[in-house]
């Protein structure tokens, strides 16, 4: 049953989104009505086709599967199996939907035994950012050629591992959940990602204070991996505006406890 759900402006300007083909994108919105309040639903294509495409005479349930597959590699979704059953649910659903009062689940919820790796991607399976021919729908391509040529990439378990090497390696130790969400899917753009994220964790604790570090999951976003390695400052090169606040505040509380030392003793 569909469910009325929000979307945010910011979800157009969006880096991981705009990574997706088109058709995968609006299977990626049409999910949030499809799954329940907690973002669990059947992973089952032909349901979703119809759930979601049921005008599109065009869009074939393999060419649903086919956005699957590509909305779990670069995890937007996540595809596990219970007693023989398969099912989807939407990591980052907290992140994308405050529900009033909510419906507990009555599906089991993913855990690292029962998730499923995602298979390859066709490349005729990816409209990247263009739009469908009309008349047309990937998978019937697909279906021709048998099987696709799209490059074998991490799976969810193995990224999930990179993570933690990396994640230990990185100062700053905040809004982990993003880190990792963002760091699976900046994986598909870059496969040194756990190499650069140690490089760069260690050169920030090697010159920079924890306060002027980034946030992982904003590091990742912005492709900074593509920066220069930070240095240290040297003393001759000069505090920005809020350093120098800073350097003053510290300045003042250090006096402040000196006069109160020198009043007790007095």
């Amino acid at each position: 049953m569909a469910r009325i759900r929000t979307i945010k402006p910011h979800f157009f300007r969006s880096y991981d989104v705009a990574a997706l083909s088109y058709r995968a994108r609006l299977t990626w919105i049409g999910l949030w009505t499809y799954v329940d309040d907690e973002g669990r639903g059947r992973d089952d294509a032909r349901i979703i086709k119809g759930e979601l495409w049921a005008l599109e005479d065009d869009v074939t349930w393999q060419d649903i599967q086919g956005d699957l597959t590509e909305l779990s590699r670069s995890a937007h979704v996540t595809r596990y199996s219970v007693d023989g059953r398969d099912y989807l649910a939407i990591p980052t659903w907290d992140e994308h939907q405050v529900i009033s009062r909510p419906t507990a689940s009555k599906f089991p919820a993913p855990t690292p035994m029962n998730i499923r790796e995602a298979g390859p991607i066709a490349e005729d399976s990816r409209s990247t950012h263009g739009v469908l021919p009309a008349g047309k729908g990937t998978g019937n391509r697909e279906r021709e050629q048998g099987k696709g040529t799209g490059k074998q990439e991490l799976s969810l378990n193995a990224t999930a591992e990179s993570f933690e090497t990396a994640w230990s390696h990185w100062p700053k130790k905040v809004e982990r959940k993003t880190a990792l969400e963002r760091f699976k899917t900046a994986a598909n753009r870059n496969p040194n990602l756990e190499a650069d994220v140690i490089r760069f964790g260690d050169a920030y604790t090697a010159t920079t204070e924890k306060q002027f570090t980034p946030a992982l999951g904003a590091w990742l976003s912005a492709d900074r991996w593509n920066d220069e390695l930070p240095q240290r400052r040297t003393n001759t090169q000069q505090l920005t505006r809020t350093e120098q606040n800073m350097t003053l505040a510290q300045q003042i509380r250090a006096e402040e406890n000196a006069r109160e030392q020198l009043e007790i003793q007095a």
